[in-house]
């Protein structure tokens, strides 16, 4: 398997995050063709040899296997916000990778002690975020807009969707967001 590629960490050893990119990066792949409004199917064939033809992320996310214990969390993490959420398996896997890119091209350029540092600050930052700028500002705001949405109506919905999330997170980060 492809996401078996990678050969762990010795033990006591930190984890880089070129480590947890690359292990992403595994999952990513397999998924990014299967996102967006024209996804491709992939063919799937199980230990058993039962096959299966989808394009549904989540049923992708639950036949995946993996030896890495990275790419293992990251396909466990993405299926518990699927049953939990119904659906943003693919999101939930190509957001985390973008993300790691984003660290990985910061990072990158700075000596090994300036990385240490600049990966305190940014795990720092990811736990205010999801401990506090996400229930704090975003799930309110979500629960009040719910409250006065129509569910019959799809289109109003998607557009209230669309509308509020622009300005929650708009508003979070200090610019609109598209």
């Amino acid at each position: 398997s492809p996401l078996a590629r990678r050969p762990l960490p010795p033990m006591g050893d930190a984890l880089a995050p070129d480590d947890a990119l690359a292990a992403v990066s595994e999952v990513a792949s397999t998924l990014s063709s299967c996102y967006g409004p024209l996804p491709k199917e992939k063919l799937l064939v199980s230990a058993a040899r039962r096959v299966l033809i989808t394009s549904s992320g989540a049923a992708i996310l639950s036949s995946l296997v993996s030896a890495h214990p990275l790419a293992r969390l990251v396909i466990d993490c993405a299926s518990a916000h699927v049953q939990h959420v119904g659906d943003g398996g693919c999101a939930f896997v190509l957001l985390l990778h973008a993300l790691l890119l984003e660290v990985s091209k910061v990072l990158t350029p700075l000596p090994p002690t300036r990385r240490w540092q600049q990966q305190a600050v940014m795990a720092r930052a990811l736990r205010a975020l999801e401990s506090d700028v996400l229930p704090r500002m975003l799930v309110p705001r979500w629960r009040a807009q719910a409250l006065r949405t129509d569910a019959d109506d799809a289109a109003e919905l998607e557009r209230a969707a669309q509308c509020l999330i622009a300005t929650s997170l708009g508003s979070c980060f200090g610019a609109a967001v598209a």
